[in-house]
């Protein structure tokens, strides 16, 4: 009975097992459209004239920046997802330059209503996912909702290549934005450590609140009068540390402030003598303060481009760009 009951669970596991496996081993990729040209309609959405419009267009878009931009319109993805089937057939098409990787697709899913702009590696400074995002929610979505797919694609490749066109000028932004935020973080980071000096003031202030308590308490031989004169100059790291903190004057202030301790401790205790009356004198001073302010500068970088034939097996694709839906 032992025997038949372990037979019996191992062919309700194989059995499963078999029945969860049939479904993933059914539903096999899809074969992928060969790279015939600069826009591959496998729907045949495009007419004639669209195709050939759109073909000069990306011819002409390769001649000016040597990016290439292809363009597929298919049926569906299915089963797998608009990102990895585009990722898929970039990498067998492999539109770019070799060396500069500098290759873009569209792909349009015409029955899932998906599309995705897959962006090669040398242009990911240029396309970056937020502006492909915007292309296709901006300007390819409203004329897919609207029916008009060829006016949608080619909305889209216009946008495109008028950024790819714009890559020296959007290289310099980037750079430029670059060096702000190095510039931001460097300041902070300045600012940073003076607060953190700030602190160590409160040391010095403490003890010599001490030290003047201390000294007021050999003058008048009273503990309560010490403490009222001591007690508020060690408040004073504080006091100073929260209003005045991060400024630059904040060690001049703090300097005078010592200064002006002496002389007073210097006074009362020096006039002190037994068997004589003693007055003693208040002297005050002021502190001036002064700021100073920086300018930053920022640099930019060249870019260049050249002009070749189109041929599609060169670029490499490591996932940027964006998708959508309508």
């Amino acid at each position: 009975m032992a025997n038949q009951g372990i037979r019996i669970t191992g062919i309700i596991f194989w059995a499963c097992l078999a029945a969860y496996t049939v479904p993933l081993t059914a539903q096999e990729l899809q074969t992928l459209p060969d790279l015939s040209g600069r826009v591959v309609d496998t729907r045949s959405v495009l007419s004639a004239e669209q195709k050939a419009a759109l073909e000069q267009k990306l011819a002409e878009l390769d001649q000016k920046t040597s990016a290439e931009l292809v363009v597929a319109v298919i049926g569906t993805t299915n089963p797998e997802s608009i990102e990895d089937y585009s990722l898929r057939l970039a990498e067998k098409w492999k539109p770019g330059k070799a060396d500069k990787d500098n290759g873009v697709l569209l792909v349009v899913a015409l029955q899932d209503r998906k599309l995705r702009i897959e962006v090669g590696y040398g242009l990911e400074g240029i396309l970056t996912d937020a502006r492909c995002k915007d292309i296709i929610s901006d300007v390819i979505v409203p004329h897919f909702k609207d029916g008009n797919i060829p006016g949608g694609v080619a909305a889209g490749v216009d946008s495109l290549a008028d950024l790819i066109e714009r890559g020296p000028e959007i290289q310099r932004e980037n750079e430029a934005l670059k060096q702000k935020e190095a510039e931001v973080e460097e300041h902070y980071r300045y600012w940073s450590l003076l607060n953190d000096l700030s602190y160590i003031w409160l040391v010095p202030c403490g003890i010599l609140g001490l030290i003047l308590m201390y000294l007021k308490k050999g003058i008048t031989g009273s503990v309560l009068p010490s403490v009222l004169y001591g007690l508020p100059v060690a408040l004073l790291g504080f006091f100073f540390d929260d209003y005045f903190l991060d400024a630059l004057y904040v060690i001049p202030i703090y300097l005078v402030i010592f200064w002006f301790l002496f002389l007073l401790v210097h006074s009362e205790g020096g006039s002190y003598s037994s068997g004589s009356s003693s007055s003693s004198s208040w002297s005050s001073g002021s502190s001036s303060s002064s700021s100073s302010s920086s300018s930053s500068s920022y640099s930019s970088s060249s870019y260049s481009s050249g002009s070749s034939s189109y041929s599609g097996g060169g670029g490499s694709f490591g996932g940027g760009g964006a998708s959508g839906s309508w």
